[in-house]
């Protein structure tokens, strides 16, 4: 958990910096890599906890990729030099604390939600709620990467009065998409 929270946490910075093709180089090889790898410890006799240990592993990659990106394209709060008008990381993180809370209470409310159903209506029917669910979830996929995709060029225009038109006829066609 901790590194899937820093590490959407870097992501947000390379996505405020537009460097998708950053944060898709490093999503694609660490699932790559996921997938792949658990395939091969199961292939070759690794039980559970040889799964459980490279999956460790490698979202810790992931997270050292995404702070050694990070450090790269925007090296100032990572410097340790405090200048005027100077964010830090500690500044970074206390603003972020409330999406870290939302990224935690939401899979906490999913487990949650699928034990009360089982628990009320049984174990073998909550298949039919689980699948469906994981189905539509999986669709949000497409307006979470447009609205991902959105956010910096949006922010970044408001500010710009005269910019400010363009912004929202982008914001409106992105809404209607």
């Amino acid at each position: 958990v901790p590194a899937v929270l820093l590490q959407g946490a870097l992501r947000s910075v390379l996505f405020a910096f537009r460097r998708f093709d950053v944060v898709n180089l490093i999503q694609g090889v660490t699932g790559t890599l996921l997938w792949g790898g658990t395939l091969l410890v199961l292939t070759f006799g690794g039980g559970l906890l040889g799964v459980v240990l490279l999956t460790l592993m490698i979202r810790y990659a992931g997270l050292a990729a995404s702070l050694v990106a990070c450090r790269r394209i925007f090296p100032e709060p990572f410097s340790g030099i405090k200048s005027t008008g100077t964010i830090d990381a500690a500044q970074i993180l206390r603003f972020g604390g409330w999406v870290t809370v939302s990224q935690v209470i939401g899979p906490i409310i999913a487990f949650l939600e699928r034990l009360m159903i089982a628990n009320v209506l049984g174990l073998g029917l909550l298949t039919y709620f689980a699948v469906p669910n994981d189905a539509i979830i999986r669709l949000v996929v497409i307006p979470m990467s447009l609205a991902t995709a959105m956010l910096p060029a949006l922010s970044s225009g408001w500010h710009d009065p005269d910019a400010r038109a363009g912004v929202k006829g982008a914001y409106m066609r992105a809404l209607k998409f």
